[in-house]
């Protein structure tokens, strides 16, 4: 084996008129990537226009985003001055959208700012205090964890009711704690270590940016979410109020008059009648009040029916209770009363629309059906009358050419339900 002897070290050598190395710091190595990556500087370029577009919209959109036209609605894109068309109102698109971006950024930004306040100092004192601070703290925000995040804020904001601030309060709440767990988790790695400049603060204050920028978006997609889900529920809710409404108006229209639905048929009137007096039972409930000429009751009747329908289909437990009820009665040939129903809708529309109550030392006479307008019987008076004339003109020759066959011209027809009035009046003209 052979021995290897090593000579003295080279001594180091220093040249103190040798360039100094200029090291880059943290941010201007970032700055420095960042100079290149034109996808970045682009993509930041735009979310930079659209915020100022945002901020300064009344100098930049061209039309009033409310302002409505019927001349102008459905224009395509490129017509005259609208350069994204318009909408079904005739309003400009583009200042539609140039003004939704105040909303969207409010909605966005908003929560995030007020989520981030809350859930960074909890998350901060959490991890900074430890123990049972921490342990409390910690376990309040996985009781928000055991849900997903868009389903509790919706449930959170169809609790509380509509409203921009009522949204804002439920995506606040719903991200106050992952921002919470990310300050605690921060927190925790680096309370025990020894700081000589802010680095430390300066990681954990970054972690808490990047993390509220991500929850931008996350935010305005959870919005977007509410509100197709409060659209949808809305438009179900308008549509069963104006069904309401208009049965509101069909059965309570009337103070004067008869309060009444007469539930019997013309031709039942006339069967009725025509009875022989010796077959003749105990009377039924059917109402004689109006004459047979008379086409008002029929129209009145079949108007509550439809009504009665459509209550028992979107009506509360109570009014689908008091409509089958006096479907009952309408099957069995009683007169219906529609004052207690007529109550219990006019209650429910006004609850419905945030109205204040009715006084109660208020006293409103008594609803009946509404009367059907007058167009109806006008119309076929007017017909009767043509045919009392034609039959007047049909007797004339009659009477020109033979007596019999002027008598035999008289006959009429009768037709169920629908017999109009004018064949009586022809039948005793001739």
């Amino acid at each position: 084996m052979t021995d290897v002897t090593l000579g003295p070290a080279a001594p180091l050598i220093f040249d103190d008129d040798a360039p100094a190395i200029k090291v880059r710091g943290y941010w201007a190595t970032v700055g420095n990537r960042l100079r290149y990556d034109y996808v970045s500087l682009f993509f930041a370029a735009v979310i930079i226009l659209i915020v100022l577009a945002a901020i300064f919209a009344p100098l930049i959109a061209p039309f009033d985003p409310n302002k409505t036209s019927m001349v102008y609605r459905l224009k395509p894109i490129g017509f005259r001055n609208f350069l994204l068309g318009t909408d079904e109102l005739g309003r400009d698109m583009l200042s539609r959208l140039i003004y939704g971006g105040r909303m969207s950024l409010l909605m966005g930004l908003v929560p995030v700012v007020i989520a981030s306040a809350i859930g960074g100092t909890l998350g901060v004192v959490a991890g900074f205090l430890g123990g049972p601070v921490n342990m409390l703290i910690m376990r309040i925000v996985d009781i928000f964890y055991a849900f997903p995040s868009v389903l509790l804020a919706v449930a959170i904001s169809g609790t509380m009711g509509g409203g921009m601030s009522n949204g804002l309060l439920a995506l606040t709440l719903v991200f106050i704690p992952p921002l919470c767990r990310v300050a605690e988790t921060a927190t925790t790695q680096v309370r025990n270590l020894d700081f000589s400049s802010l680095h430390a603060l300066a990681t954990t204050l970054l972690s808490l940016a990047v993390i509220t920028l991500i929850g931008v978006g996350i935010r305005l997609l959870t919005m977007v979410t509410i509100q197709q889900r409060r659209e949808r529920m809305n438009r179900q809710i308008n549509e069963r109020l104006r069904a309401l409404i208009a049965a509101y108006k069909t059965l309570g229209g009337s103070f004067t008059g008869d309060l009444t639905v007469d539930p019997a048929h013309r031709r039942d009137l006339r069967r009725h009648a025509e009875a022989p007096a010796a077959a003749s039972t105990e009377p039924s409930d059917l109402s004689v009040a109006d004459a047979p000429g008379s086409d008002r009751a029929r129209r009145v009747r079949d108007a509550v029916e439809v009504a009665l329908s459509d209550i028992i289909l979107l009506g509360t437990e109570e009014q689908v209770r008091l409509a089958a009820r006096a479907a009952h009665e309408l099957t069995t040939g009683k007169l219906v009363d529609t004052q207690e129903l007529v109550v219990s809708l006019r209650a429910f529309v006004r609850e419905a629309l945030d109205l204040d109550p009715i006084p109660s030392d208020l006293v409103i006479p008594l609803q009946g059906p509404s009367r059907p307008t007058a167009s109806g019987g006008r119309e076929k008076s007017d017909k009767a009358e043509g045919r009392q004339g034609g039959g007047g003109g049909g007797m004339g020759m009659g009477g020109g050419m033979s007596g019999g066959l002027g008598l035999g011209s008289g006959s009429h027809h009768e037709d169920g339900d629908e017999e109009e009035d004018g064949a009586y009046s022809s039948s005793h003209h001739v």
